[in-house]
């Protein structure tokens, strides 16, 4: 994926959406064998709620993906702990130095919320035990600002399970949209005969 992902994700998704609200327009919304007003209310909601998580997340996946590119510096384990407040995830702690800048950051390396308490405690365990405190790690840092940094860089599970949602609310809103413009069809066609 590059930088012109999301512009075409956007041009694509907009001109899908007006296209079927174009054909939408031509009849009117409360017809009996059209799309009733809460259907319309409806795919017009899922329509907006696709696009907007789409967008979001398609720009999330492209800054993370971005991230895979980023220069690295040697950084070194500070601290390493499994946090029970506030929901169980790991911690790590890390320092590292780009040029005469020293600075520090923390991790929770992409643990995943969900899960039962004993199984989430047992990935944190886990994650946190690929790490020593005062080992040297690779640290990806964003060239702009160096203060951002990842020592797993690349997206998420999590940013492709919400584009993966936005993506089925979109299609649930086309679908509503179209079974609505199709009904119309079927209605006008059988006035003719």
């Amino acid at each position: 994926m590059d930088t012109y992902f999301l512009p075409i994700v956007i041009i694509i998704l907009g001109a899908v959406t007006a296209v079927l609200i174009h054909r939408m327009v031509g009849a009117s919304i409360n017809s009996r064998r059209g799309l009733s007003c809460r259907k319309y209310s409806l795919s017009l909601l899922l329509l907006s709620a696709g696009i907007i998580l789409i967008v979001v997340e398609s720009k999330n996946v492209t800054h993370a993906m971005a991230t895979k590119r980023w220069p690295t510096v040697q950084g070194r384990i500070t601290s390493i702990n499994v946090l029970q407040s506030g929901g169980i995830r790991p911690r790590i702690k890390y320092a590292y130095k780009v040029g005469h800048q020293d600075l520090k950051d923390e991790t929770d390396y992409h643990f995943p919320y969900l899960g039962m308490s004993s199984t989430r405690k047992e990935v944190a365990h886990k994650i946190t035990s690929g790490f020593e405190t005062h080992k040297p790690v690779v640290v990806y840092y964003n060239p702009e600002d160096p203060a951002e940094s990842y020592l797993k860089p690349g997206p998420t599970w999590d940013a492709f399970t919400r584009l993966s949602f936005g993506s089925i609310l979109y299609g649930a809103g086309v679908f509503l949209l179209y079974s609505g413009w199709l009904n119309r069809a079927k209605a006008g066609s059988s006035k003719r005969f």
